[in-house]
């Protein structure tokens, strides 16, 4: 258990760029969990899917993701170890993810919506598109207040070497 533990937070860590601390990646995965169900919201209206409502995609979400993740690890547990090419980890972990998005995730949300296959199709995809969008743009923002931090740290520093100086 603690090995599927381990490989599913791998599998996080990589998705979200291997943040430095636990609160971004909390932060990043809150902020694109927000982005996608308000996107699947917008988007879904946009295309004529009428039951895309808050909670049936929250339902999905955290169910298809749960499928998608446990798909991906059990790749990289019992698949990866047998296959010899180097560059096989990503690939097949993602063709894992893609082929359940596309044969159970999507079916399902297609059950609970009461929609067309290639209408959900398309609301999915445009709103991962945007939910990829905000997820960089608040990646860029941590980095920035990372990198904001540490200047700030340093221009206290040269202020106290100042002070230090000059006072008698």
């Amino acid at each position: 258990m603690n090995q599927w533990r381990q490989e599913a937070l791998d599998v996080i860590n990589a998705l979200a760029g291997a943040p430095p601390t636990a609160l971004e990646t909390m932060l990043l995965g809150g902020g694109a969990l927000v982005a996608m169900l308000v996107a699947m919201r917008i988007v879904g209206k946009a295309v004529g899917n009428d039951n895309a409502h808050v909670w049936s995609n929250l339902a999905v979400l955290l169910i298809g993701g749960g499928m998608m993740l446990a798909a991906a690890t059990a790749v990289r547990l019992y698949a990866l170890p047998h296959v010899p090419w180097p560059l096989a980890e990503r690939h097949l972990a993602s063709a894992a993810a893609l082929a359940v998005f596309l044969l159970l995730v999507i079916p399902l949300q297609c059950l609970i919506q009461r929609s067309k296959y290639l209408t959900i199709l398309i609301m999915m995809a445009v709103s991962l598109a945007i939910t990829a969008l905000a997820a960089a743009l608040l990646q860029q923002g941590l980095k920035t207040i990372r990198q904001s931090d540490r200047q700030t740290e340093k221009i206290i520093e040269h202020k106290q070497t100042i002070e230090d100086i000059f006072r008698p």
